[in-house]
């Protein structure tokens, strides 16, 4: 079962994923588009890099895809 995040304190990761066709993160420490994500969550899980996919409907984003 998934992971449910809110990206209420992400602003700079919801503009990208709201403005990218899908984000390829390669240094998900220091990767300004992860700021307040990467301490609570990548980094607990050992994350190092990613490839996310927004999920839209009739163009608003609903969701995404780690």
């Amino acid at each position: 079962m998934g992971v449910t995040l809110s990206l209420v304190d992400c602003p700079q990761y919801l503009e990208a994923l709201e403005s990218s066709r899908f984000l390829d993160i390669v240094d998900c420490e220091n990767d300004p588009r992860l700021a307040g994500l990467f301490q609570d969550y990548s980094r607990h899980k050992r994350i190092q890099s990613t490839l996310d996919a927004p999920i839209r409907i009739h163009r608003r984003l609903i969701g995404v895809i780690c």
